[in-house]
């Protein structure tokens, strides 16, 4: 009798004890739908966040630009290729810039966040270092602005664009 009232007991608990553990998954509803907003809100102040100034639309001024990546170069607006994998954390393509104006600092922008600022003149070649989104898949736009009297906050007079692309290898 000891042996089965043992067995009957712990059956009883091995019972109560999954049911209390399936009560235990439930999830909250409103938990839900407070991350999603957070994830909503959290992507529209990346979007907003931009660095650059807005209304920059068609180029101005005097100069070009030219991406060069082992997969080619922008010249005639084409869109070089640079192949990347999933872990890569930093890379590098090349920047060509002439005619610039030579007295006014050049802001370099990619994806509207700010890159670098060169010093950029009448025939000039740097390099510009790509990080974080800069370097996920996809077309990204490279821009580079100069201002009146390299104020941020003055009119553009210098405004240039090229983009480059990433693909997984």
């Amino acid at each position: 009798m000891k042996i089965n009232s043992k067995i009957t007991g712990l059956a009883l608990c091995a019972i109560l004890s999954m049911s209390l553990m399936g009560c235990s998954n439930k999830t909250n509803p409103t938990s839900k739908e407070d991350s999603s907003k957070k994830e909503t809100t959290k992507k529209q102040e990346t979007v907003a966040k931009k660095d650059i100034p807005q209304g920059l639309s068609e180029e101005l001024g005097n100069g070009t630009i030219v991406l060069s990546t082992e997969g080619g170069t922008s010249k005639d607006r084409n869109v070089p290729v640079l192949f990347a994998d999933k872990d890569l954390m930093m890379s590098q393509i090349g920047l060509d810039a002439e005619t610039f104006d030579g007295s006014k600092l050049s802001y370099i922008y990619v994806d509207g966040m700010l890159n670098a600022k060169e010093q950029l003149g009448e025939m000039t070649q740097t390099t510009l270092t790509l990080e974080k989104d800069a370097l996920k898949e996809g077309t990204h736009k490279v821009e580079v602005v100069q201002y009146e009297n390299d104020d941020l906050k003055g009119k553009a007079i210098t405004y240039k664009t090229a983009s480059y692309e990433i693909k997984s290898k």
